[in-house]
């Protein structure tokens, strides 16, 4: 789902808050499992209006329900998607610094001259498999809407294959 556009600017770099009311079960939700990034949660009750964030009294260290945000530029922007599955995810970053590899080639490329900045899109999962779903749907599955469907996107950066194919086997070590 795409929402509206959000009036508004947001800096390269910049941290962005999103707010979301969900009544009743959700279902599946979307997110990054291991983003190593706080999220705050709030108890019962919409509080999306909230300016505060007093009520946001629940820390995780997971990103959930929102996949991506799509800032348009001035002008266009091309876009270079990280794909894979949890290193692009960001499993083993540093809790609360924004040191997943996506993020650090991002500060990369915005130290380039104008014509070299481009927008870099994190879409990572933690256990996603490449031919079987698993944490999430299998990356063969979610590589055109994940990935080559996203605007302005020129480059694709595929790090997938590191977490254990479904149905694949590992020999026992040997003593």
């Amino acid at each position: 789902m795409l929402s509206d556009p959000l009036p508004g600017a947001v800096a390269a770099e910049e941290d962005l808050a999103v707010s979301l009311h969900v009544v009743g079960n959700p279902g599946v939700v979307t997110g990054h499992k291991l983003a190593w990034q706080t999220s705050d949660v709030s108890g019962s009750g919409d509080h999306t209006a909230d300016e505060s964030g007093t009520a946001y009294e629940n820390a995780v260290g997971s990103w959930y329900f929102v996949g991506s945000a799509v800032v348009t530029a001035p002008k266009q922007q091309v876009t270079v998607v990280a794909f894979g599955d949890s290193i692009t995810d960001g499993d083993k970053s540093t809790p609360g610094s924004n040191l997943r590899y996506p993020d650090q080639l991002a500060r990369r490329l915005l130290g380039q001259p104008k014509p070299h900045q481009f927008g870099v899109m994190n879409q990572g999962i933690s256990g996603n498999r490449v031919l079987a779903d698993g944490p999430g749907v299998a990356a063969l599955t979610r590589f055109d809407r994940d990935a080559l469907s996203q605007p302005d996107v020129e480059t694709v950066i595929l790090l997938q294959g590191s977490t254990t194919c479904a149905g694949s086997s590992r020999p026992s070590p040997r003593t």
